[in-house]
């Protein structure tokens, strides 16, 4: 009896977003490349398929926006001697001026001032508007239904602010906000292309940094998209629509759980 005679499958062909990577790596074989990610392991598990696809890495930097918006003003902080604060420090502080602010206050949340959760949630609550770029100035012009809830946060918010400025730290958003402020008026250039890839968010201090770099040549890679599911507009996303994508817009909502690619539909 004869034995069967083995069959080849197929490649499997590439996503967008690698077919991307390679053009970039074939445009500039041995030039520096910058990959903007959310994240340092998703560049890196990128380029790990890439050279699984036989295709040469070479010259690719992994770096995320806060790490390459804080080595765009590193001279700077030097200078004026502020040191970057890290999540230890930033929780620090953030006690201390909730402390400084409700200590002796009337309030719900001076009420609940020595709760985990309280200060859990009040802690994220600065850290997001500061990412948004809102100072306790605008918060203080702001109008909620508890007054007196937005008039606390006001108040921790401007003292966290303050505390910053008193031991010379600096967090992430003056961080974005200070590197977008030097790209925008120094025309500062990277020594090699710069690609960012799709997905991340556009709002927000952070999601600024995002569109001044396009703004001053980097580019943002090309991504498959799912099928009947629509690009959220605060996303990055590469590349103009095709037929294709066209007829995958056009799916009953939730069907990427069962036909993410939808080639059947597509065809």
């Amino acid at each position: 009896m004869e034995s069967p005679i083995p069959t080849l499958s197929p490649p499997v062909p590439m996503s967008r977003l690698l077919e991307a990577l390679a053009s970039a790596a074939a445009a500039y074989p041995y030039e520096r490349k910058l990959l903007v990610c959310r994240r340092m392991g998703v560049g890196r598990e990128l380029l790990r398929t890439l050279a699984r696809r036989g295709v040469s890495w070479i010259g690719f930097e992994v770096t995320t926006p806060r790490q390459l918006a804080q080595s765009m003003i590193e001279r700077d902080l030097a200078a004026e001697g502020l040191t970057v604060t890290d999540a230890f420090d930033e929780l620090s502080i953030l006690d201390a001026a909730i402390d400084a602010v409700l200590d002796g206050a009337t309030g719900r949340l001076a009420e609940l001032a020595e709760a985990v959760g309280l200060r859990q949630a009040v802690g994220r609550s600065v850290q997001a508007l500061r990412m948004a770029g809102i100072d306790a100035r605008a918060l203080e012009r702001a109008r909620f239904r508890d007054e007196d809830k937005r008039a606390q946060i006001a108040r921790i918010l401007d003292e966290y602010e303050r505390r910053l400025h008193e031991v010379r730290r600096i967090d992430s958003a003056r961080i974005f906000a200070r590197a977008s402020a030097r790209l925008a008026v120094d025309t500062q250039r990277f020594e090699g292309p710069v690609y960012l890839v799709p997905g991340q968010s556009t709002r927000g201090l952070d999601g600024e940094f995002l569109r001044v770099l396009i703004e001053h040549g980097a580019t943002v890679l090309d991504a498959d998209p799912v099928f009947g599911l629509r690009t959220p507009a605060a996303w990055l996303d590469g590349g103009p629509a095709t037929a294709d994508d066209a007829l995958r817009a056009g799916a009953p909502p939730l069907s990427w759980l069962h036909d993410v690619a939808g080639w059947g539909r597509a065809a």
